[in-house]
């Protein structure tokens, strides 16, 4: 969905300078930009995005698979470059964006949610989290299906008809993230936009002749969480260093009010 008024910052030179960095590759095509609202109390898990494939995507298969194919190693050349930016519009009290860009092995490195600032990273790549909204008062129990809605300018999460909560601006942990592909040429980013050189059904490509190897699910008719996290126990691994790169930088556009307008609903 295209809201009117995020051109200024789909397209932010900034952040597409910035991406041409990260990866080495100076066409950059913006995907998407989303809001993220976290209330007091509530934090996000250190975890790495769901990647893209050329031919595969979160859209068609599972987001755990790509996670585990991207972490593998396995599939390196059918991997879209992806770079992303967190953006923040407001002072928060907590919430510090922390990641690791030595690796999960490595110290971890926080960046405060201060306005008009912003960090851009390979998020497919590099484990990142936020660390907990802080709160002056304790904090109501939260359970899918809740809702955070603006109401006479205060945020109020509601559970069904009922307000079990209400926020100020300044007590909400607001950022706007942008995604962007990216290209070593036109002619790379045409050949994705027709869709041509993406793998078929066809052995793989470190294997001749034979799939993948198989990760041992538990003994017995296993579920498909099970299978997931044979999978992920078996797959997953430190992404190489080179993939760990991280640019601060400045976010000057300002949002118009239609857009935010239009963001002042979320699920918790």
């Amino acid at each position: 969905m295209r809201i009117d008024g995020i051109e200024p910052f789909l397209r932010y030179e900034g952040f597409l300078e910035a991406a041409r960095a990260i990866h080495g590759r100076p066409v950059i095509e913006p995907a998407i930009v989303y809001a993220n609202l976290l209330v007091p109390g509530q934090e996000l898990a250190v975890h790495t995005d769901v990647p893209e494939f050329r031919g595969a995507n979160r859209k068609l298969y599972p987001q755990w698979l790509m996670v585990v194919m991207h972490h593998s190693g396995l599939f390196d050349e059918y991997r879209m470059p992806i770079a992303t930016a967190v953006g923040w519009f407001n002072d928060c009290h907590g919430g510090a964006f922390a990641f690791y860009p030595q690796g999960g092995d490595g110290p971890a490195a926080t960046i405060p949610a201060r306005a008009n600032t912003g960090i851009i990273l390979d998020t497919d790549s590099v484990f990142h989290g936020v660390d907990p909204v802080e709160s002056d008062s304790p904090v109501p129990a939260l359970r899918p299906g809740m809702q955070l809605r603006w109401d006479h300018g205060r945020w109020l999460v509601h559970d069904g008809d009922a307000v079990v909560a209400r926020y100020r601006w300044d007590e909400i942990h607001f950022s706007i993230s942008w995604k962007a592909y990216c290209f070593t040429d036109a002619e790379e980013r045409r050949a994705w936009r027709e869709h041509r050189e993406e793998p078929g059904a066809r052995a793989h490509p470190r294997s001749p002749g034979r799939g993948p190897p198989r990760a041992r699910s538990p003994r017995g008719r296993a579920s498909r969480s099970d299978v997931a996290r044979a999978h992920v126990d078996r797959r997953v691994r430190e992404v190489p260093a080179g993939d760990r790169s991280v640019r601060r930088t400045a976010v000057s556009p300002t949002l118009p009010g239609s857009v935010l307008a239009r963001s002042k609903r979320a699920h918790l």
